[in-house]
């Protein structure tokens, strides 16, 4: 119990998703996904042979799967993605055809003092911080496995490289190390190693990381992506799920994938966004 009020005190502090459940959620535009793919599931007891017809009649082919949600993964002709998802959702054998949207970063503030980290410990403002040395004095949270779902976490970080116990890239990227830096920012925030006189103190300093690419080195990644993150996540005994990410429209793949970490008995954390977007989420 003590350590899952610990978590609930370093996770809230976290920057980190609002994207599954909008109520309002907008309408994709044409760069909001990937080209030429979409994300079908078929109704139980569709079998293969019907399958591969529906897609056949589509011009479509099958190019992955993501299997914890029994969701393919659609290649179609490019420009013709609406067309197709059209035609599936009418389809009696199809429970649901989506693009594959994309997430990506969100903004990181370069504030020079930033850094000075006032979440943890503030002595100047009441209740601005999340009280992080009465936290440290019941639990480091040791052996606990936090999975970073990111731009990867950099390899050759002195504060971080120990941290990381397990690295994957489901991103379009050559490497699981993390380019664009984001990824590395925020598992220094949840894990960095702590009380060595080095750089920044970790919220979770007794934490392990799951370093989990699912953003590219531009800072995007598909919602296919994303959802195979999240699966591998729950199969490495990871206790915390933490995506500093977003995009701009609802996915009931994704929405699938998140329930399925949550029933695994999984913390989700997403990141609300710094846009000042007014759209309210519904549980």
């Amino acid at each position: 119990m003590k350590k899952l009020i610990f978590f609930s005190l370093v996770f809230l502090f976290a920057i980190v998703f609002g994207i599954m459940k909008s109520s309002n959620p907008a309408k994709a535009q044409s760069g909001d996904y990937l080209p030429g793919q979409i994300l079908v599931k078929f109704k139980a007891g569709v079998n293969q042979k019907e399958i591969d017809s529906v897609f056949k009649g589509q011009k479509a082919k099958a190019v992955g799967k993501i299997e914890e949600q029994d969701v393919h993964i659609v290649q179609v002709p490019v420009a013709a993605e609406d067309k197709v998802i059209s035609a599936l959702s009418k389809n009696p054998k199809v429970e649901y055809a989506e693009n594959d949207y994309l997430a990506s970063v969100f903004w990181t503030p370069d504030d020079p003092y930033f850094s000075q980290q006032w979440g943890l410990l503030n002595t100047t403002t009441p209740n601005a911080d999340i009280h992080a040395t009465s936290a440290w004095d019941i639990t480091h949270g040791s052996g606990i496995k936090v999975a970073i779902l990111d731009t990867g976490v950099s390899k050759n970080h002195t504060d971080l490289n120990s941290k990381v116990v397990g690295r994957v890239n489901f991103s379009d990227a050559g490497t699981d190390d993390d380019v664009y830096g984001h990824g590395t920012h925020v598992g220094g925030i949840v894990a960095a190693i702590t009380n060595n006189s080095k750089g920044v103190a970790g919220g979770c300093p007794g934490c392990d990381l799951l370093s989990v690419k699912v953003l590219n080195d531009s800072g995007s990644g598909a919602y296919s992506w994303i959802a195979k993150g999240i699966n591998w996540s729950v199969a490495n005994k990871t206790k915390v799920i933490n995506m500093s990410l977003g995009g701009s429209a609802k996915s009931r793949t994704l929405e699938n994938a998140v329930n399925y970490a949550w029933n695994n008995n999984v913390v989700v954390v997403a990141a609300a966004g710094n846009s000042g977007n007014p759209s309210k989420n519904s549980k």
